[in-house]
């Protein structure tokens, strides 16, 4: 008997169990896949707290940064203006108005001759001095007054060397009739000249004095004006006009007639104005002469604008109290300290590095000197196998912000340019090295 297989036909219950496995299935992976992912969520997490935390860090780290940097930015361009501020106003010290007042007659040919041969050379030698020279020159030459007006004075405003050097070759030299000249007619030429750099500077040259009783120990024949402004109204004027001008003046002296005339003129100047007088016959040409006079001029104009205050007499500051010892200490009873020595070294940028060393120094108890600011003590310092005497010098105040360190930096560091900018000076030449040479 054959064999019958038989069929039993899935019911629909028997599907719904099948299903319900499949989505437990599924949600089982599921959930496996939360579990992980909420794993890999919580380290995710804990990462980016790591690094919101870092990044707080470095934040702050780097605002100090940014701040201190800001503030050292703020400390540089500050000394940079200081520093700007101070070469402008050297520039300004090298700015000068150069006028010549000369005597224009006969006995004078020599001395203009002089300043127009020399002037070409007397610039160049300047500028070795002061490389940012910047200089215009005039020239005021007057005679007498019995001349007519076009021939009493022969003026040039202020110009450059060349057109100078061409207007003084054609200058012209006259007799006046009489000794005495037209001095007051020619300073009154000089004061309505055009001024305008900050160093002005006149320089007269003349054997004779000016016309009038009152400038000069001459008779009246010497002087054909002899009652010529008897009450010194008109130089007094005049001296005055020029101490408003600020210019300086420099005499060129060549006869003891002309003494009686500057005795006169710084008189009337009552002290606002001094009047420098040079012999200048001792010279073999004016080159010296001037080239000192404008030279000394610009040093003195230099040491005004840079010259500091040493303190404020509205303030009632506190001072040291202290004994004074004039004599050098016997070293042998100073004990020794080790200290750190900060020192600047200067390159041609004026820029300043600071070197740290480490040295022994004796200091003396007691000053042996005080300045406007400062004390001085004796010191001696060993640096490896080598010793030094020095000067060490400190503050005489006594409030906090008088001894704080960045003080004596900002001193060492002025020092130290200025240390620098003497020595390039000193390099330079000088003009008594100078050899004349005068071409035939």
């Amino acid at each position: 008997m054959a064999q019958r297989s038989m069929y039993f036909p899935r019911t629909a219950a028997t599907l719904d169990v099948a299903a319900l496995r499949r989505q437990l299935d599924e949600i089982e992976r599921l959930q496996k896949n939360d579990i992980n992912g909420n794993i890999r969520l919580k380290q995710i997490e804990t990462q980016c707290d790591q690094l919101q935390m870092d990044s707080v860090d470095k934040l702050a780290a780097t605002s100090q940064k940014e701040l201190q940097a800001e503030e050292h930015l703020r400390n540089v361009t500050k000394r940079t203006e200081e520093i700007n501020g101070v070469i402008k106003a050297l520039k300004e010290a090298e700015s000068v108005d150069l006028c010549f007042l000369m005597d224009c007659t006969n006995s004078m040919r020599k001395y203009i001759d002089d300043v127009k041969n020399h002037i070409f050379e007397t610039v160049e030698v300047l500028k070795t001095r002061f490389p940012h020279l910047n200089i215009r020159l005039a020239f005021v030459g007057y005679r007498d007054l019995n001349l007519p007006q076009e021939r009493q004075f022969s003026i040039l405003d202020f110009t450059d060397k060349g057109t100078f050097h061409s207007y003084v070759s054609m200058v012209k030299c006259e007799y006046g009739g009489d000794y005495c000249e037209d001095v007051l007619g020619g300073l009154q030429k000089v004061i309505n000249l055009n001024w305008k750099h900050p160093v002005r500077i006149l320089i007269h040259v003349g054997d004779a004095p000016s016309h009038g009783r009152r400038y000069h120990d001459l008779s009246e024949d010497a002087d054909y004006y002899f009652t010529h402004d008897t009450d010194g109204s008109i130089g007094y004027s005049h001296i005055h006009e020029l101490i408003e001008l600020q210019v300086k003046y420099f005499f060129g002296r060549l006869k003891s007639h002309t003494d009686k005339m500057i005795e006169e003129f710084l008189k009337y100047a009552q002290e606002k104005m001094t009047i420098e007088q040079t012999d200048v016959e001792k010279f073999t040409n004016l080159l010296p002469f001037i080239v000192e006079t404008v030279s000394r001029s610009i040093s003195d104009t230099t040491s005004a604008l840079l010259k500091n205050e040493l303190s404020n007499p509205s303030k009632t500051k506190m001072l040291r109290t202290v004994n004074f010892d004039t004599k050098e200490p016997n070293w042998s009873y100073i004990p020794a300290k080790r200290v750190q020595v900060v020192k600047f070294e200067c390159d041609s940028q004026l820029s300043c590095t600071l070197i740290d060393q480490q040295w022994n120094i004796r200091i003396a108890s007691n000053p042996f000197a005080e300045g406007g600011m400062r004390l001085a003590y004796y010191g001696l310092m060993r640096y490896k196998d080598r010793e030094e005497k020095v000067v060490l010098k400190e503050y005489k105040q006594t409030d906090k912000k008088a001894n704080i360190q960045e003080k004596y930096f900002d001193l060492l560091e002025c020092q130290t340019i200025a240390d620098f900018l003497a020595q390039e000076f000193n390099r330079l030449p000088s003009i008594s090295n100078l050899t004349i040479v005068k071409k035939i």
